[in-house]
């Protein structure tokens, strides 16, 4: 008997669109070279779970998405092969993410995929993609490292952060949102529809190259490794955190992009949306448990301590109010209504954003898959709402690097962004008389 798809989990299935998939895209990067067979290991590892041998099908007279074992299920379907040119470096892969983003999982099938690109550097690399509906990234991440040689001890998402004692204060040193204090929040604030209308009242974000009609063609790139103890450092001398320091520079590398551009920055705030987990310390089960909250970026602010300030005002605001539960509340809502106004509701929402941004802490120890060192780990989340450029920041092994994706027909130059990051990151060290490690 096929299993109807939660609400939320819903929500992410019908928000697919040709223009804008609805695919976690993650690449891993190894030592030593794999072959087929490796990653085909790796990749029944995956089956311990039902989601990776299940399809989504049309139920009942209404159309609603439920999940059946697929009856014709073949590993070799997921598992496949991708060439780059001979001596072809990041730039090549780069180009592959981007192709692979803007490629639809079929449909017909369970909803993932792992390629193969055998040779990359002196090892090889392996794109994973994963739809939406299976899983948010705070539950995929933990399922992913799984398949670890010895899976990392991830402690729980809501009490990461340094050991200087006490649950609330790592929360802080984080950057991170309570679920239970959120809950409360929307539960204290009164009237939820008042709330919701305060979403629903916030004016569109600016005109600028990031928005604009959508095309089918992606584009993918990705930082230098950064050392997290230069981030960490920096963040203490002002009193702010990892996560407030890192957004920060994302802005200060979109304004600098938009100067590049010709495009007047001074003065202008953009909007992104941030998920913000939702889930319980120890619930790591499938499926979609997060809301959103729209986090002003004060890219037109050209001082680079004036913009870490501005942004830590507005994080400390966001995370106490409810919005990240009401946002939750309504894609739940709008999951189980028609695709018509559920895409109504997104793209009102969308209006009110320029970018998606995630910052997810990873493994702060090496892993090994299969006896091969893992050198770099990326990934992308979807950009929802008809959003054109998604920022993904994770921490591993004592490093931090950021991901860009964005539509090519607005954003061609991802990694211009990426230039104006590291440049943004030094900016902010040398303001305060420091020069950031070499990694």
């Amino acid at each position: 008997m096929p299993e109807p798809l939660t609400p939320a989990d819903g929500a992410w299935w019908w928000m697919e669109h040709p223009t804008n998939l609805m695919t976690i895209t993650a690449v891993f990067t190894f030592a030593e070279p794999l072959s087929l067979a490796d990653v085909r290991r790796l990749a029944e590892r995956l089956l311990r779970y039902d989601r990776f041998t299940e399809r989504v099908v049309a139920m009942g007279v209404l159309g609603r998405p439920a999940w059946e074992r697929d009856a014709a299920f073949d590993l070799d379907r997921h598992v496949c092969a991708a060439s780059l040119p001979d001596g072809a470096g990041r730039d090549a892969l780069e180009a592959l993410v981007g192709e692979l983003m803007a490629t639809p999982l079929a449909y017909d099938r369970p909803l993932w995929q792992l390629h193969l690109v055998p040779v990359f550097a002196s090892g090889s690399a392996v794109v994973v993609r994963i739809h939406h509906c299976v899983a948010d990234g705070m539950s995929l991440v933990p399922v992913l490292l799984r398949l670890a040689d010895e899976p990392p001890v991830l402690p729980p998402i809501a009490t990461r952060g340094r050991a200087d004692g006490g649950t609330e204060r790592r929360r802080r040193a984080r950057g991170m949102f309570d679920p239970r204090r959120l809950v409360e929040a929307a539960r204290a604030s009164g009237s939820i529809a008042t709330a919701i209308a305060g979403i629903l009242d916030l004016r569109a974000d600016p005109s600028t190259p990031f928005r604009g009609p959508l095309g089918r063609e992606k584009r993918a790139a990705w930082s230098e490794p950064i050392a997290l103890d230069d981030v960490k450092r920096v963040g203490k001398r002002l009193g702010a955190t990892v996560n407030d320091v890192l957004l920060s520079t994302v802005s200060g590398a979109i304004g600098r992009y938009l100067r590049a551009r010709g495009t007047a920055a001074d003065g202008v705030t953009l909007r992104a949306v941030v998920p913000v987990n939702l889930r319980a310390p120890d619930d790591v089960a499938l499926g979609n448990k997060f809301g959103m909250v729209f986090l002003p970026l004060p890219v037109g602010h050209a001082d680079a301590t004036a913009r870490l300030h501005a942004v830590k005002h507005a994080m400390d605001r966001v995370k106490r109010s409810p919005e990240a539960v009401l946002i939750f509340g309504l894609l739940r809502a709008f999951g189980t209504t028609t695709t018509r106004l559920l895409k109504l509701a997104v793209n009102v929402l969308g209006r009110k954003a320029t970018a998606v941004m995630t910052n997810v802490p990873g493994p702060r120890e090496p892993v090994r898959f299969l006896g091969r060192a893992v050198d770099m780990i990326m990934f992308w989340v979807p950009q929802s709402g008809r959003l054109g450029l998604g920022v993904s920041i994770l921490s591993y092994n004592g490093h931090v690097r950021l991901g860009v994706a964005t539509d090519a027909r607005l954003v061609p130059d991802p990694q211009a962004l990426v230039d104006a990051f590291h440049d943004a990151f030094a900016e902010l060290h040398e303001a305060h008389g420091e020069v950031p490690q070499p990694v």
